[in-house]
C-alpha cells in the first residue's frame, strides 16, 4: 500500500485528487491539507511514501516546502503553472501534474512512484486497505486465502468471510507481497501459506479446488522450490 497525503490551498483541487485516489486500490490517501504548515507538522510524526504537492500557495510555496522534507518521500508536484516544471525537477520529483489533469494522467504519476524505488514499508507489510461498498476495509495478508477475478471485480476469500472489490486481478497482484502471494491462473491469486496440496493442474485450499494455468505453472514451481 502506498501511503500518501495531498497539500493544496484550493479545496476543489483536493477533491479531484481524492476522487482519483479512491480509484487506485493500492493508493491510500490518508489526509489532505489546505494549510501547508499543518501538513509539515503532520509529516514530522507520520511517515508517508508519496506527497501530492501544489506549488503556488500563499503561506508557503510548495518548492520551499519540498526543501524542508526528510529523505524518502516521493514528490508529485501539482500546479496550474508550467513555468515551475524545470525548478521542480531539482528536487528529483517523481512527476509533475499540470492542472487540470484527468484520472489517466494521475494514474500514470502513481505508477511512476510505484516503479521508481522501494517505498517506505511503514506498517503496510502485514496488511492492506481495499475500497468496498462499505468504505476502505483493512485486510490482513495472513487472512487472505485466495483472490478470484469476477468480471470487473475481485473477491478476496478470507479466513472468515469475503470482500468484493472493484479491481482487476492484474491490479490486485501489484498490491500484494510476492513472497506471500502468487498468481496461478488469469482469474486466481493464492495465498501461499494456505495451500494444502497441489495435484496435477490444481491447487487445493480447504475444500476449494483452484485451477493452475500452464502460463503460470513454471512460476509456481519455481516459487515453491526457492
Amino acid at each position: 500500500m502506498i501511503r500518501s497525503i495531498a497539500i493544496d490551498d484550493e479545496p476543489v483541487a483536493l477533491k479531484v485528487i481524492q476522487s482519483h485516489a479512491a480509484n487506485i486500490p493500492d493508493l491510500d490517501l490518508i489526509r489532505v491539507f489546505s494549510d501547508p504548515l499543518q501538513a509539515l507538522n503532520y509529516l514530522e510524526e507520520n511517515p508517508v511514501d508519496l506527497l501530492f504537492l501544489d506549488i503556488d500557495m500563499p503561506e508557503l510555496n510548495g518548492l520551499k516546502l519540498a526543501g524542508m522534507l526528510s529523505e524518502g518521500i516521493q514528490l508529485v508536484f501539482t500546479t496550474a503553472h508550467s513555468e515551475y516544471a524545470l525548478e521542480s525537477y531539482e528536487f528529483e520529483a517523481t512527476d509533475y501534474l499540470l492542472k487540470p489533469f484527468d484520472f489517466k494522467r494521475f494514474e500514470k504519476a502513481v505508477e511512476r512512484a510505484r516503479n521508481r524505488k522501494p517505498l517506505q514499508k511503514a506498517d503496510a507489510t502485514s496488511f492492506l486497505f481495499v475500497k468496498t461498498g462499505k468504505g476502505k476495509v483493512r485486510l490482513n495478508h495472513s487472512d487472505i486465502q485466495w483472490i478470484e477475478g469476477d468480471g470487473n471485480y475481485v473477491r478476496y476469500q478470507l479466513k472468515e468471510g469475503h470482500e468484493l472489490v472493484r479491481a482487476s486481478v492484474r491490479e490486485t497482484l501489484k498490491t500484494l507481497p510476492e513472497e506471500l502471494f502468487i498468481q496461478v491462473h488469469r482469474s486466481y491469486i493464492v495465498g501461499i501459506q494456505w495451500i494444502d496440496k497441489i495435484e496435477s493442474n490444481s491447487i487445493y485450499i480447504g475444500g476449494k479446488q483452484i485451477p493452475i494455468s500452464s502460463t503460470y505453472k513454471t512460476d509456481l514451481d519455481s516459487h515453491l522450490s526457492s
